[in-house]
């Protein structure tokens, strides 16, 4: 399960998007050597949570889908894999994403984030909706 705890734009300490999750088998996370098909740089899962940018256009919620190919950079993250202590497999913590860059420039000025994360299995969370933001 994933929650929002906070996104600060103005933030002097940086901007960053706090999340906590809870995770009952203790699969969060890819380690540095997750390389290999399905977590390779060209594949869908490489990165582990993805935020995906919509704006808010003429009243309602538009999802702008970013396109590398075209020199975008999607806001999609790698969360590094947390092991459990002990025998209980659960786990539950705080996900900080540093985001120096947060909006796209474009004639809009207001924006939020729907946020997943998926584990080692693929399996993905539900889906979480930031507030909304006015770009500077």
């Amino acid at each position: 399960m994933l929650s929002y705890v906070g996104f600060d734009p103005e933030g002097e300490s940086g901007r960053r998007l706090i999340l906590h999750f809870t995770d009952g088998d203790g699969n969060v996370g890819l380690d540095q050597n997750d390389t290999l098909p399905p977590f390779c740089t060209s594949c869908e899962h490489h990165q582990n949570l993805k935020c995906e940018y919509d704006e808010l256009r003429n009243g309602e919620w538009t999802h702008i889908p970013l396109i590398p190919e075209a020199g975008q950079v999607p806001f999609y993250y790698r969360v590094h894999r947390v092991s459990p202590s002990g025998t209980d497999p659960s786990q539950n913590g705080t996900i900080e994403v540093d985001m120096s860059t947060w909006y796209l420039p474009t004639a809009h000025d207001t924006l939020r984030f729907r946020v997943t994360l998926e584990d080692r299995d693929l399996n993905r969370s539900n889906e979480v909706i930031t507030p909304s933001f006015v770009k500077p």
